[in-house]
C-alpha cells in the first residue's frame, strides 16, 4: 500500500530557536549551520547494529574548496523536524560522494554517509589477549573514550582467557556481546536538536569568518561535543521510551537512571508514548504519532535448549544444563477462547449458546524443537555460566518468534526504545512494543515527505543479538614458552605451561597466556610419558575446534637459538633424548641410539 502524506513545513519551532525552519538540517564540522541544504535522505537503524544515514545535500560552490577532504571523518549532526519533537542523529561522516553541480553551476551536490563513531572500528583490525576480565570489562577497554551506559540485570563472570585474533574491534565487541547475551543500541543526546544548531550559530557569530580558523574550530567542536551513547542491556528493563520531549524521561536518560524497575512480577516505570493506528491514506493525520500499517508475525522456533561442555578439571562429569520449554502460543490462544456450552431446547434456533469447548491440544503437533550446543566459550568453563548458557541459546533461537512489522510517520522510532500502539482494530495488537529495526526515508521534493518502515517485538521479550561466528584458527601456530626469570620450568599441577605468541605485541613476561595443556606421547592415571616444555623453547600450538580461546600445545620445534641435541648432519644417525640439569648447571642425562653401520651404540 502506497501512502503519501503532506507535511506542513510552516509548523513553528519552539520559541527561542533561531535556526531556520527547514524540515531537515545537517551540521558538519567545520562548516557553519545552513551551509548544507538537505534534499533527501535514507537511514537504517537496528538493534545491536550501527545506524547509517545517506544524506543528499547541496552547498554553495567554492571551486578551490575540497569539500570531500574537509568533511570526511568529522563530527556531524543530522536533524529531522517533521515531528513535534525534533530528532537529532549524531555521528561521524564516514563517506562523501560528489554528485556534480546544479542550479546552473552555482551549487555543488554531495551524498554524505553519517554513522556512529563505533562503526569506524570496523577498520581497526588487531590480535591481542585479555585475561581474567568479564565481557563488560573487555568491552570497556576496547571502547575506551566512547560514551557508554550499562543497564545489566545480572553479573558476568570473569573469563580467564579471551583472544581477539585477526578481528576488527567492532566485530570483536559484537561477538563478545552476542556470546554473553547482551544487546546494544544507541541513545542520542536528549537536548532538543535545534539547540545544537543555535550553539553552533552563536559560536560563529562570536568570531570572525570561518577562515579565522583556530577559535572558530574550537567553538564549532564544542557545539558538536554532544555525541551518541552506546547503551548495553540484557533484559526488557533496559529499554527506554521513545523521545517525546518529556523532561522527566530526558533527565532519567541523561544520567543513566533506569526508566523501569522490576518488583517481582510487577514492573514499575515511566510509561511509553502512545502511537495511534490510522490506515486511511489521503486523510489528514497527525504526522508524528501515527502508525499507518501494522502486521504481527508469529513463527515456529525451538522451544527448548540444552548445553553441554567438557572441563579437564572434572573430565568424568561434563557440564550439562537445559532451558525449560517455552509456552506454546497456540495452546495459550486456544485456552483463552474456549468456554462452556449451554443448551436450552426451548429457544429453538438459539438453543446452543456460548462457545464449543474442544480439546484442541490433542489435534496440535506435540513435537518440541531443540537447540543443542556443545562448544562453550570458556577456556575452562564454570558451572554458573554453564547453567545460564542454554537460556541464552533459547533466547537467541526465539528472538523472532513473535515480532511485528509496520509503517509510521514518527521519526522518533529508534531501536531499543519503547512505544505503545493504540486504536488497532485487532485488540491483542494494542500493547507496548520495543523497536528493533527502522528504515527512514525523507525528501523535500514532495511536500517534505517523511515515512518509515519498522519492526518491533513485545516489550516484555528479550531481543538478544544473533550468535556471531568467531574467527577460527584452522592452522597451527608457534609460540615461545615463558616463565619467571628464576624458573627454567614453569608449570602448574596439571603440567600446563604458558606461552607468548609471536603475534602478541601487547603481552610479555610469564603471564602472556593462560595455562595451556601440553600433548604427551602417552597419558594415563599417574603413568605415561612426561616431557614438559621449558622456558625459552619454541612450541607448536593448535586450537580446540579452531577456537583461539582454547589453545593446546602439540610439541616443540628447534630454531637457531635452540639447536638439536646431536650435531647434524655430522651425527645424523643418532637418535635419542638428552635432558639438561636445571639451575644453570651443565650436566645432563642422555639416552641415545647410534644407527651407523659397524658403529652401533646405545
Amino acid at each position: 500500500m502506497s501512502i503519501n502524506v503532506s507535511i506542513d513545513v510552516d509548523a513553528p519551532l519552539p520559541s527561542g530557536s533561531r535556526s531556520t525552519q527547514r524540515p531537515y538540517e545537517l551540521l558538519a564540522f567545520p562548516f557553519p549551520p545552513g551551509h548544507f541544504l538537505v534534499h533527501s535522505f535514507r537511514g537504517s537503524e537496528g538493534m545491536s547494529s550501527p545506524y547509517s544515514f545517506d544524506i543528499s545535500v547541496t552547498s554553495a560552490l567554492i571551486p578551490e574548496l575540497d569539500v570531500e577532504q574537509l568533511v570526511l571523518g568529522q563530527r556531524a549532526v543530522f536533524v529531522m523536524r517533521t515531528a513535534r519533537v525534533p530528532r537529532a542523529i549524531h555521528g561521524v561522516i564516514r563517506a562523501v560522494r560528489s554528485e556534480g553541480v546544479r542550479s546552473q553551476g552555482k551549487r555543488s551536490q554531495h551524498r554524505l554517509r553519517l554513522v556512529p563513531a563505533f562503526e569506524l572500528l570496523r577498520h581497526n583490525r588487531r590480535s591481542r589477549i585479555f585475561q581474567n576480565l568479564s565481557v563488560p570489562e573487555v568491552v570497556e577497554r576496547v571502547l575506551s573514550g566512547f560514551s557508554m551506559r550499562w543497564s545489566l540485570s545480572k553479573a558476568y563472570p570473569k573469563r580467564p582467557y579471551i583472544t581477539q585474533y585477526e578481528e576488527t574491534d567492532r566485530a570483536f565487541v559484537e561477538r563478545l556481546l552476542a556470546e554473553a547475551g547482551i544487546f546494544y543500541y544507541f541513545a542520542q543526546p536528549s537536548a532538543l536538536a535545534h539547540q545544537v544548531m543555535d550553539m553552533a550559530t552563536d559560536a560563529l557569530e562570536s568570531l570572525g569568518p570561518l577562515g579565522e580558523a583556530a577559535g572558530t574550530a574550537a567553538k564549532m567542536a564544542e557545539a558538536l561535543l554532544e555525541r551518541e551513547t552506546i547503551v548495553f542491556g540484557d533484559s526488557h528493563e533496559s529499554h527506554v521510551p521513545i523521545d517525546t520531549g518529556d523532561l522527566v524521561t530526558a533527565a532519567a536518560d541523561a544520567i543513566g537512571v533506569p526508566t523501569s524497575v522490576s518488583l517481582g512480577p510487577v514492573t514499575v516505570g515511566l510509561s511509553s508514548p502512545t502511537l495511534r493506528y490510522f490506515d486511511q491514506p489521503g486523510l489528514a493525520v497527525e504526522r508524528f504519532d501515527t502508525v499507518t500499517a501494522f502486521a504481527p508475525i508469529r513463527s515456529i522456533r525451538a522451544s527448548q535448549a540444552e548445553f553441554r561442555d567438557y572441563d579437564p578439571d572434572r573430565p568424568q562429569f561434563p557440564y550439562s544444563a537445559k532451558a525449560p520449554g517455552a509456552d506454546n502460543p497456540l495452546e495459550a490462544a486456544i485456552s483463552a477462547v474456549s468456554a462452556n456450552v449451554t443448551v436450552d431446547p426451548s429457544k429453538g434456533a438459539d438453543a446452543v449458546q456460548g462457545s464449543v469447548s474442544v480439546d484442541w491440544t490433542s489435534l496440535l503437533p506435540q513435537q518440541q524443537f531443540e537447540e543443542y550446543d556443545h562448544h562453550g566459550r570458556f577456556h575452562f568453563p564454570e558451572w554458573s555460566d554453564a547453567v545460564r548458557e542454554p537460556q541464552r541459546i533459547l533466547a537467541r533461537a526465539r528472538r523472532r518468534a513473535h515480532v511485528a512489522k509496520g509503517k509510521s510517520l514518527c521519526p522518533g522510532l529508534a531501536p531499543g526504545h519503547r512505544f505503545t500502539l493504540d486504536e488497532h482494530p485487532l485488540t491483542p495488537s494494542n500493547r507496548e512494543y520495543v523497536v528493533t529495526q527502522v528504515r527512514h526515508r525523507g525528501s523535500t521534493a514532495h511536500d517534505d515527505h517523511y515515512s518509515n518502515v519498522f519492526e518491533c517485538a513485545p516489550s516484555d521479550r528479550i531481543y538478544p543479538p544473533t550468535r556471531v561466528e568467531r574467527q577460527t584458527v584452522q592452522a597451527a601456530l608457534t609460540a615461545t614458552v615463558v616463565g619467571p626469570p628464576s624458573e627454567e620450568i614453569h608449570v602448574d599441577e596439571q603440567g600446563r605451561i604458558k606461552v607468548h605468541f609471536h603475534w602478541d605485541r601487547e603481552g610479555g613476561g610469564d603471564d602472556s597466556s593462560c595455562w595451556i595443556r601440553t600433548m604427551q606421547a602417552w597419558g594415563g592415571a599417574s603413568w605415561g610419558a612426561q616431557f614438559i616444555p621449558r622456558v625459552g623453547m619454541e612450541v607448536v600450538v593448535a586450537f580446540d575446534g579452531g577456537d583461539p580461546d582454547k589453545p593446546i600445545v602439540l610439541g616443540c620445534v628447534y630454531n637457531a637459538t635452540h639447536p638439536m641435541p646431536f650435531a647434524v648432519p655430522a651425527d645424523k644417525t643418532r637418535s635419542g633424548i638428552r635432558t639438561r640439569t636445571v639451575q644453570g648447571a651443565t650436566g645432563f642425562n642422555e639416552l641415545s641410539f647410534r644407527d651407523k653401520r659397524d658403529a652401533e651404540q646405545i
